[in-house]
């Protein structure tokens, strides 16, 4: 094997590592185990987090999204909406996630973020 062959080994190794250990790390949360606030503040203190909760058409089936702080957790061509799930004490949280832009452009965001919807929801960080 020659050098050159080893380095390319090596950069693919590392990169696949980095992508692995980057899809590890995002938190997983039931959303009837938290709080609306206590929800606002791990996806404020994380970044992004990943929520299950229960679909309201079907209450057998159980669904997940990840909730971002602000629109820079979002790939590009993305923008944050508002998606309410169910908590321990609201039924109706209020939390960003990513969804496709319209036109596919670059970020757009809700308002300011996680700060402005616990302002809305009555929650100060």
């Amino acid at each position: 094997m020659t050098y050159a062959t080893a380095v390319k080994w090596v950069v693919v190794a590392a990169g696949v590592a980095m992508f692995s250990t980057q899809a590890q790390a995002i938190s997983r949360y039931n959303s009837k185990s938290l709080t609306c606030h206590k929800a606002h503040s791990l996806i404020a203190q994380k970044g992004a987090v990943i929520i299950r909760y229960r679909s309201k058409r079907n209450r057998t089936l159980t669904l997940y999204d990840r909730f971002v702080a602000n629109a820079s957790k979002c790939a590009y061509g993305e923008r944050t909406a508002i998606k309410t799930v169910p908590t321990s004490d609201n039924n109706a949280c209020r939390l960003l996630f990513c969804r496709p832009s319209t036109n596919g452009g670059g970020r757009r965001s809700f308002g300011g973020g996680v700060k402005e919807l616990c302002t809305i929801d009555g929650f100060r960080n």
